[in-house]
């Protein structure tokens, strides 16, 4: 059974609007309170919030790049850091497939990366 969800609908026009991959969305050109100025604020946050992950993995990467003892960590944080994104994105598909609505995988993405957020920041100072 198919729960109902909420159903984004953007426009061509919405579309032609929206900037290279990784560059800042404006949500300027929105409808204030619109379901689409709220999904471009949200693309916008969890952009943020990627960055820090990538800042932090880095971080916490660079610690173990010290000593040729360390290299085994630092592998083992690669590996784990691609299996957690495809995580993250089979997990939030799954439940944009279930639930229904881009919000859905959007709303899903910002939750996981703010929680990969405390994650490394835990590693880094445990």
């Amino acid at each position: 059974m198919k729960a109902k969800g909420c159903l984004l609908v953007i426009t061509l026009s919405e579309l032609a609007i929206l900037p290279a991959f990784g560059a800042k969305l404006d949500c300027s050109q929105f409808v204030s309170g619109s379901s689409a100025a709220g999904n471009c604020e949200m693309s916008n946050t969890n952009e943020k919030i990627e960055n820090q992950i990538a800042v932090l993995y880095k971080q916490l990467v660079n610690l173990y790049k010290k000593s040729p003892e360390d290299k085994s960590v630092e592998a083992k944080l690669l590996e784990e850091d691609k299996a957690w994104s495809k995580y993250r994105d089979t997990t939030c598909a799954l439940q944009e497939a279930m639930l229904g609505g881009l919000t859905t995988e959007t709303v899903c993405a910002l939750e996981m990366n703010k929680h990969r957020v405390r994650q490394l920041k835990e590693w880094l100072n445990p």
